[in-house]
């Protein structure tokens, strides 16, 4: 019996368990840690929001259609919180941590 390799872009499930690495098209992260607020809550309420997750350690991550940075910083605050991070792709494309496509 001959073994097949594996395809380039590996198995379905391999690639359904990978987590990606870099937006989609159209696509930026936002990457979200405040004290003394409901950051899901506040961040839900932007127009451009697509999705939130909690990513642990306080840590959010925001997938948006738009630039939406001023405005979190804005109603984090305006909530009464205390903004400790605030990273998009964009900005880590710039550092060289992250692929920017969009």
């Amino acid at each position: 019996m001959v073994a097949s390799a594996p395809s380039a872009g590996g198995s379905p499930r391999e690639s359904q368990q990978r987590p990606r690495r870099s937006p989609r098209a159209g696509e930026q992260w936002l990457y979200v840690e405040a004290s003394d607020v409901d950051v899901a809550s506040v961040v839900r309420a932007i127009d451009g929001v697509q999705k939130i997750t909690r990513e642990g350690g306080g840590l959010w991550k925001v997938v948006v259609d738009r630039d939406i940075n001023a405005e979190t910083a804005r109603n984090i605050i305006a909530k009464g919180g205390a903004l400790r991070l605030l990273l998009s792709t964009p900005y880590l494309a710039k550092l060289g941590l992250a692929d920017e496509n969009n």
